[in-house]
């Protein structure tokens, strides 16, 4: 009997316990699916970023030799240009300085990148220069350039970097020139083209490295000629690595060569992408480094990201599994105290409805005796033979007593509502007959308060499916509570019409109105329209709740209109599907 008893508890413990134990397998295996997918995600971004870098790297290596090539081709037409001109005179047997001087400047005008362009014997005398006229007047200006060609087998040559002379002075500048040759192919002059090499460094900053990147340009004899960034060569000086590396490039196949090193070596800890490129046809090379810093700066974005997700969802998840044990521990124990508080509620419930009934009782026995000896009283009933003073206070006993009956009527009913036992019979009910009975509760009160009360009913209007109680209950409350609040000497009216497939059935009156802030909360219990003007023994503020209520259960909808100082519309609207032609 003793094992009987037990077995079921055993039975659910152990179900508890398994629901933990694959909860937390549960747990644990998303948690290494997801740090899984994070894993392989940041490979996947981080290749992409290595291999998006390195394409950048080439592609910003290729545009600057594109544009240093392009810009010593402009270079070598303008000197080429010169250097026929220049010969074409020395065949006719004179040369004019002015004349070369005057296509020089003009050439050197259209290239801003040019410092200078000048025309030199083989023994390094001035014939003609762009600088100025006559040529004497400036000779000093080019005569520390390195103007001599490195061998006799080219006619072009690039000489070496200098700081720049006269007005040139502290600025670096690289000269190039060709060898002009007669008929017979003796060099018979020199044209030189004086480069500013800041010209390239101003088109390279136009290229996307990025933040920490950087592209260089030497010259086969180790020289710096011009960089983005600070760099431990300066600008002029000398690296011993870049002729190894140039002579490297010079023994490959092709100098677009796409390989781009890697180099783990840099001082900050960031990889660089480095691609070196050899200029055609001159001692030139080309040298981009793009910072890990720049190309991998999204996938850097998207760790970090990533880090802080897995900590938090570590954490969640921790905290989550926390809560699953928690709440399976006390599953059983809130159980047990929903119960209890269900059934606590009831008990309350029940109270409150005996309580009700109770103050029903109570409450009505006695005023039905007050106010029917009241009406007696003041009716003179048993006789004429009563003094006047005690028929006027026999009549206010009356008028409170009916108060106090109303008041008990309201709260018993807004009881029924809160409990949802009101139940409702629908039937096929006439609107004019029902306003028309409506009416007749209230024409008494019209009285007192000096209010005509008119009806606007058309007789041709169908049926409405309804509760006939119901309805005539929200009728007697808006029509009460309009004649309450209208001014004396004023008109209360009752209409209804079909106003777009929907019966509308409204009452108007022209009382203070109901201030825009309250209006919003109207339908609230114990809300009064409007406080401000409220008399003394007006209700209790749950009329239009109760009327609101009421519609629904009708499915109908109460709508309130108002504007202070004018008046209010209740309108009850019911949809088109609950009227009931005659025909039917």
């Amino acid at each position: 009997m003793a094992n009987s008893k037990t077995f079921p508890r055993d039975t659910r413990l152990s179900s508890l316990v398994r629901l933990r134990r694959a909860t937390l397998w549960l747990l644990t295996i998303l948690c290494a699916m997801f740090l899984t997918a994070i894993g392989w995600h940041l490979y996947v971004e981080y290749e992409d970023g290595l291999e998006n870098g390195m394409r950048n790297a080439h592609s910003v290596a290729q545009a600057a030799k594109s544009h240093v090539e392009r810009t010593f081709s402009e270079i070598n037409k303008v000197l080429y240009g010169i250097a026929d001109v220049y010969r074409s005179e020395l065949a006719a047997g004179q040369v004019d300085e002015k004349h070369l001087h005057d296509v020089m400047a003009t050439k050197l005008g259209y290239m801003p990148y040019l410092a200078g362009i000048l025309i030199l014997t083989p023994d390094g005398t001035p014939v003609a220069s762009a600088r100025a006229y006559p040529v004497a007047q400036y000779a000093g200006l080019f005569e520390n350039l390195p103007l001599r060609p490195q061998d006799n087998r080219h006619d072009r040559y690039l000489g070496t970097m200098v700081h720049g002379v006269r007005d040139l002075e502290g600025q670096w500048i690289l000269p190039s020139g060709i060898r002009v040759r007669d008929g017979e192919g003796r060099i018979v002059a020199i044209v030189v083209g004086v480069l500013y090499p800041e010209s390239f460094s101003t088109f390279f900053k136009t290229l996307e490295i990025g933040n920490k990147g950087r592209v260089i340009l030497w010259t086969a004899a180790e020289q710096m000629v011009s960089t983005t960034a600070v760099e431990t060569t300066p600008v002029g000086g000398f690296n011993p690595g870049v002729e190894r590396r140039a002579v490297d490039l010079a023994d490959r196949s092709t100098t677009n060569d796409p390989r781009v090193i890697v180099n783990d070596d840099a001082a900050d800890g960031y990889r660089r992408l480095i691609t070196n490129l050899l200029i055609d046809d001159l001692p030139l090379m080309v040298s981009t480094r793009i910072s890990s810093e720049d190309y991998l700066a999204g996938w850097r974005q998207t760790r970090d990201r990533f880090v802080f997700a897995s900590l938090f969802i570590l954490g969640a998840t921790v905290a989550f599994i926390l809560i699953i044990l928690r709440q399976i521990a006390q599953s059983s124990a809130n159980e047990q105290a929903l119960q209890l508080a269900k059934a606590a509620a009831e008990e309350a419930n029940a109270a409150k409805s005996r309580f009700l009934a109770h103050m029903s009782h109570e409450f009505r026995t006695p005023l039905n005796a007050i106010m029917g000896f009241a009406d007696i009283i003041k009716s003179k009933v048993m006789g004429d033979n009563i003094a006047p003073i005690y028929a006027n206070y026999a009549e206010h006993i009356h008028r409170s007593g009916e108060h106090l009956l109303n008041i008990v009527n309201d709260i018993l009913d807004m009881a029924k509502v809160e409990s949802g036992t009101q139940s409702i019979q629908c039937t096929p009910v006439d609107i004019a007959g029902t306003v028309a009975r409506s009416k007749s509760f209230v024409d008494a009160l019209t009285g007192q308060h000096s209010i005509t009360l008119r009806s606007e009913i058309p007789p041709q209007l169908p049926r409405l499916t309804s509760d006939e109680r119901f309805l005539r209950q929200v009728l007697i409350n808006l029509l009460s509570n309009a004649v309450k609040f209208s001014h004396a000497g004023t008109a209360v009216v009752i209409s209804a019409d079909i106003i777009e497939g929907n019966l509308e059935i409204r009452v108007v009156d022209s009382g203070p109105g109901i201030d825009p802030v309250v209006l919003k909360r109207i339908g609230e219990p114990f809300l009064q329209g409007n406080p401000a003007l409220t008399r003394t023994g007006q209700g209790t503020g749950l009329c239009l709740s109760i009327c609101k209520h009421y519609m629904n259960l009708l499915g109908g909808e109460l709508i309130l209109r108002s504007e202070v100082g004018v008046g209010t519309t209740a309108i009850l609207r019911f949809p088109g599907m609950l009227m009931v032609s005659d025909a039917a």
